[in-house]
């Protein structure tokens, strides 16, 4: 995994304020209908707009990376616990799925719960239906100690030798279109598998007033002078209102996203 540090947060920045330098210039050359330019103080607006930009993304950075450290000072050590934290949750499907002529469960947390590209996965080979909605609910009865996970359940089509039983998929998809929404997973259905996504911790009011605060001036402005110079003469008003209240539609989308962390 490849670690941000310092240098590229204010590099972030560096390359977002030079963007905002340039777009302020242009749009602030386009609002005085290019006639009689005053160059030097257009200029001076834009490197405003520019060191404003730069203060607000370093800022922002800086917070992320330093909410990161925090809470993922070992990545490694985090990925292990939740591992053996979820084969803990799981232990007790070995004992209601089906067994071989030994005795032995054919389904076991050690093999069937591991982790391939940086996604937990849950192998649903091996279970019966009950135990495979028996799992189900236990999942979702520990939803608070769980994070993303993939639920291998087959394709539910046939019932090879190597194929996982049929009625699992049908069953675990049943279960969780009633209970995944209440306890706030995203079900992503894919051909062989079902993939819990969280959906993330909505914002405070407060923090979705900062970031209206925070984004609503660059949009807004940007859209509004946009929508003025597109509309033409005669109704340019028009076309600068329709921007502003678009740009304030999308600040309020931009403000209202979920935040994903574990």
């Amino acid at each position: 995994m490849v670690r941000v540090g310092v240098g590229d947060a204010f590099m972030l920045a560096l390359v977002v304020s030079a963007m905002v330098t340039v777009m302020a210039t242009i749009i602030t050359i386009i609002a005085t209908d290019m006639v009689e330019p005053d160059i030097p103080q257009i200029i001076q607006m834009g490197l405003t707009a520019g060191v404003i930009s730069f203060v607000l993304v370093a800022s922002l950075a800086l917070m992320r990376l330093r909410n990161l450290s925090i809470n993922e000072k070992n990545p490694a050590e985090i990925k292990r616990v939740e591992l053996e934290r979820t084969r803990a949750i799981l232990a007790m499907i070995e004992d209601r799925g089906p067994t071989d002529a030994a005795g032995e469960p054919i389904w076991q947390v050690s093999e069937k719960v591991f982790r391939e590209r940086g996604v937990l996965n849950i192998d649903l080979h091996g279970l019966d239906p009950p135990s495979a909605a028996a799992l189900t609910e236990r999942l979702l009865e520990r939803r608070s100690d769980l994070r993303r996970l993939r639920l291998i359940t087959g394709r539910g089509e046939s019932h090879n030798e190597d194929s996982a039983d049929p009625g699992i998929r049908p069953i675990v998809l049943q279960i969780l279109q009633i209970g995944a929404t209440r306890v706030d997973w995203q079900v992503i259905i894919r051909s062989s598998s079902v993939v819990l996504r969280p959906m993330g911790i909505a914002p405070t009011p407060r923090i979705w007033v900062g970031r209206f605060v925070i984004y609503s001036i660059p949009i807004t402005g940007v859209m509004g002078l946009a929508f003025q110079d597109l509309a033409g003469n005669g109704v340019g008003n028009q076309g600068l209102y329709f921007g502003i209240g678009a740009g304030l539609l999308m600040t309020a989308l931009v403000a209202s996203y979920r935040d994903r962390r574990p």
